[in-house]
């Protein structure tokens, strides 16, 4: 964690208000993009994801996309600077180096593409070093893997995740710039389906954030990663229904494998929620003449009815409609 108190200190913003007529007259029709139409240009957004669901590579390829202007996965990218800051407080410099040479074999960055990457690495002054790097350099998408390492205190707390949040929005604003935040998902999550509440902490992370990607590692097939939109302020609903499948090439790379499943079917199959749509309608039972002397027989016997449900291979309920309707005969 790191040791700076007062994130709100460093960076500040006018308190004027901003009429209606001068908001209808920006003529805005479109919300900028830094990936079509996924990522915002500027403000606020999240990747979140298990510890083994690569999370990190999806990253450091987004920020290859972003220098080099190539398209990111399945969408087109729009870079004005074509300059990212990834800030890395897990990987430290060996272990980066390593992963973006594999993966630059894949990417095949040139040598002013890859002076575009600034990594800035973890110490004990890191809030301090991301607005000095920000204020002093103009960059498209700044990267920080990961939020819990920038967040002082109880990142449970809406109260102090909310004010350290508004820092990093407050800065993303005055440099018009996206910051994406990588994040970990609950234990439990892998339970459910892909959803913006599986983020570990306060609720106030995914309220902050125009977009919540979470990224999973299919249940039955490792080999396939699913990316899921599940949360886009200005989305159409048809992103956020299904997963996005990828998989990984032999240098870490992801690749779009232009198949899409439904986000009610990555959950595991124990708790598979069928829709109802698809749900098989179970058949009724045939009851014959043979089977209601059985079951009068058995009654007039004192046999209680779930022993004779079990005799007749009926549920309880069919057995108590059928002595009622032949109540007379029984009698």
């Amino acid at each position: 964690m790191t040791n700076v108190q007062n994130p709100k200190s460093i960076v500040s913003q006018s308190d004027s208000p901003v009429s209606l007529f001068e908001l209808l007259s920006q003529e805005k029709t479109t919300i900028d993009t830094l990936v079509e139409p996924l990522l915002p240009s500027c403000g606020l957004a999240a990747l979140i994801g298990s510890s083994d669901s690569g999370k990190s590579c999806l990253l450091r390829q987004l920020s290859a996309s972003v220098v080099s202007g190539k398209d990111f996965l399945a969408w087109k990218t729009n870079p004005k600077r074509r300059k990212v800051l990834y800030v890395s407080t897990e990987d430290d410099r060996e272990a980066v180096s390593f992963l973006v040479q594999k993966q630059n074999k894949t990417w095949q960055l040139e040598n002013e593409q890859c002076k575009n990457i600034h990594f800035l690495f973890h110490n004990e002054n890191i809030l301090y070093q991301i607005h000095k790097n920000v204020s002093n350099d103009n960059y498209d998408l700044v990267v920080i893997d990961s939020l819990a390492d920038v967040i002082c205190g109880d990142i449970n707390r809406a109260d102090i995740v909310r004010e350290q949040l508004r820092f990093f929005n407050l800065l993303a604003h005055q440099h018009n710039c996206l910051i994406l935040f990588l994040h970990h998902t609950k234990k439990s999550s892998d339970k459910e389906q892909p959803s913006k509440h599986n983020a570990i902490g306060s609720q106030s992370i995914e309220a902050k954030m125009r977009l919540v990607i979470e990224l999973r590692r299919n249940a039955n097939n490792p080999d396939l990663i699913h990316l899921c939109i599940v949360k886009g302020n200005y989305l159409p609903t048809n992103y956020k229904q299904a997963s996005y499948d990828l998989k990984m090439d032999e240098n870490l790379c992801f690749v779009y494998t232009e198949q899409r499943t439904p986000i009610e079917f990555l959950a595991p199959i124990e708790n598979l929620q069928i829709p109802r749509r698809l749900a098989v309608p179970q058949a009724r039972p045939v009851i014959t003449d043979e089977h209601v002397r059985r079951i009068l027989s058995f009654a007039k016997e004192g046999v209680s009815k779930h022993e004779i449900a079990q005799k007749v291979n009926l549920s309880v309920s069919t057995i108590y409609k059928i002595l009622k309707n032949y109540s007379d005969k029984f009698a």
